[in-house]
């Protein structure tokens, strides 16, 4: 049983704790319900026009409208989510099950826009494609739907008080005045699919498989956020269970830019980051950086790569990633001297790595 299994059969969530809980949720279904909003706009305008794609130059205009308009919204849905701050211990599982299956959604609505393009232009979409992604995403909101349930649960609110949230979090997006930013009418259908809002970045790290495009590259993160897990008084991780990463990262790095989600799933790399973030602290003259890898190991530890810790943490001065990135930057720093204004203040490095 994990931690957050054991914490929702033995405590009754009371105070502070139930309104910052309540809270959370309200937060949660008011992004669902914006996401509701803008599939069923979608839909009505597919229902009204899609028969029509290849036949009528104006129905094709109005669908490839809708589907841009579809895929910005995706990408406010991630937004949006992000932008729920302080997520209670209980709440983080349900948290990260709903970021997940926005992310799946978002992934699916940006195929199914071009797929619309595609019939429009009188090409053939990949049907077999936008399927799979249906699955996927269908299994991750059927996940979170999931941990909802165990979330209300844990809460032990009645149905009515519940309701009441649900509507509320409805009407607040019934009056939304959210609007995409269009491209020109005359513009082509495909201008406009998949643009993303200012600064956002849709992009996550989960596995390996998407961790390893920066293997080696210096990464500057912003912010680290557990999902229900700490370290206890005895130095000991405390984890919410064996699924749920321990915690994720906000980070920029120059291949894929800002804002880049990036989930922790070792269990020393947690102790890392905690210890840079949490124990020791970052100043505000300070910056943390950190270097993924899975190929930089020592000997033996390269035969056993998969169950390695990933990342090098380092608390280095502040406008040390540029220095790292960019060699236009402060171009007067050279030799020992640009070393000394990026090397780290202190670090974090696992022994394994080379």
């Amino acid at each position: 049983m994990g931690f957050l299994d054991f914490f929702f059969e033995q405590s009754r969530i009371q105070g502070n704790e139930l309104q910052e809980c309540l809270d959370c949720y309200e937060a949660e279904n008011k992004v669902t319900a914006f996401q509701t909003k803008e599939a069923d706009l979608f839909n009505d305008a597919l229902v009204k026009y899609g028969n029509s794609i290849t036949e009528n130059p104006l129905a094709a205009s109005e669908a490839c409208k809708a589907a841009k308009r579809l895929s910005q919204a995706a990408t406010e849905i991630l937004r949006r989510h992000k932008e729920i701050r302080n997520v209670p211990v209980a709440a983080s599982r349900m948290h990260y099950a709903w970021y997940v299956t926005f992310l799946a959604y978002a992934t699916w609505v940006s195929a199914a826009a071009k797929g619309i393009e595609a019939t429009a232009e009188g090409m053939k979409p990949n049907t077999m494609y936008l399927q799979q992604l249906v699955r996927e995403h269908e299994k991750y909101w059927r996940r979170a739907q999931d941990e909802e349930k165990k979330f209300l649960k844990c809460l032990k609110v009645s149905a009515e008080d519940v309701a009441k949230i649900v509507t509320r979090a409805i009407e607040d997006t019934a009056n939304d005045d959210w609007e995409p930013k269009m491209a020109d009418e005359d513009s082509s259908c495909a201008k406009g699919l998949g643009a993303s809002a200012e600064g956002l970045s849709q992009i996550a790290l989960i596995k390996d498989s998407e961790w390893s495009v920066i293997d080696g590259q210096p990464c500057r993160v912003s912010d680290f956020s557990p999902l229900g897990s700490f370290i206890d008084a005895g130095g000991e991780v405390v984890s919410a269970d064996r699924t749920t990463p321990y915690a994720f990262i906000t980070m920029e790095c120059k291949k894929l830019g800002k804002n880049i989600r990036g989930y922790i799933s070792h269990k020393m790399d947690f102790q890392h980051l905690w210890a840079a973030f949490k124990e020791r602290t970052v100043k505000e003259d300070e910056e943390v950086i950190i270097l993924w890898t899975k190929t930089h190991y020592k000997g033996a530890a390269k035969f056993t790569s998969a169950f390695m810790p990933r990342l090098w943490v380092m608390v280095c001065p502040k406008g040390a990633f540029e220095l790292m990135t960019d060699s236009d930057y402060k171009p007067e720093l050279t030799g020992l001297a640009r070393w000394n204004a990026m090397k780290p203040i202190i670090d974090w490095k696992p022994e394994v790595m080379e």
